[in-house]
């Protein structure tokens, strides 16, 4: 038996070719399509994330002004003020002045707060030694510093309604904090937050980023 090959007709030939490149580039297409559509649904999961995070510290900064405000009102002197509580790790927020269980913010009998290391930073204090420029005078404040992740630092200052220039928080480089054990720390040089950056000037919160592109938020507790 004899078989006869027929000849395929160019115009098929070239339609196949045709329809083959349409495959790959819709495939392409998707591949991309699925790819920005993970990424978006990624981000927007990691704003979310640190939306919750900023609130959690927000409102651990708020409920501890609270606290001090409460006391101050019941005759308690803000050099009286003792942060002092063994989850800290460290003795230096204990004085003279935290043997009297009244003057002590995580006591019942003081500021009846629960000592909770605060949540998603990299590290905290209590601080007498910076202040920040146009909150009420040049004294020094009573400020809590929390280093964060830049992430959070940014989504921290969207909800203050503070600007993050060039999608970054802003520059304000500022000395090393002295923690508070019942005395704010003389002025030092460059301890004031806020004059570099104009968009902190005012702030009683907000987070900036120091020369070592390292990012912190701070919360005044006594404006001073």
């Amino acid at each position: 038996m004899k078989y006869t090959l027929i000849p395929q007709k160019p115009n098929e030939s070239g339609n196949a070719i045709w329809f083959v490149l349409l495959v790959i580039v819709l495939l392409a297409a998707l591949t991309i399509t699925v790819t920005r559509s993970s990424d978006t649904t990624e981000q927007s999961g990691d704003i979310e994330q640190y939306r919750i995070q900023a609130s959690r510290i927000m409102n651990a900064a708020h409920d501890l002004e609270r606290a001090i405000d409460q006391m101050r009102m019941r005759g308690i002197s803000e050099s009286d003020l003792c942060f002092h509580d063994s989850g800290w790790g460290h003795t230096d927020y204990n004085s003279a002045d935290c043997s009297n269980a009244e003057n002590v913010i995580y006591s019942v009998a003081g500021g009846g707060l629960t000592f909770s290391a605060l949540p998603n930073v990299i590290g905290w204090d209590i601080a007498g030694s910076h202040a920040v420029q146009d909150v009420e005078s040049s004294a020094n404040d009573l400020i809590l510093q929390a280093q964060v992740k830049k992430g959070l630092c940014l989504q921290m200052n969207k909800m203050l309604g503070i600007a993050n220039p060039s999608g970054d928080a802003p520059v304000d480089d500022a000395s090393p904090v002295a923690r508070f054990a019942g005395s704010y720390a003389s002025a030092a040089a460059d301890n004031l937050i806020g004059n570099a950056a104009a968009g902190l000037a005012g702030q009683k919160s907000g987070c900036r980023k120091d020369a070592a592109g390292d990012y912190y938020f701070y919360h005044v507790l006594i404006a001073r």
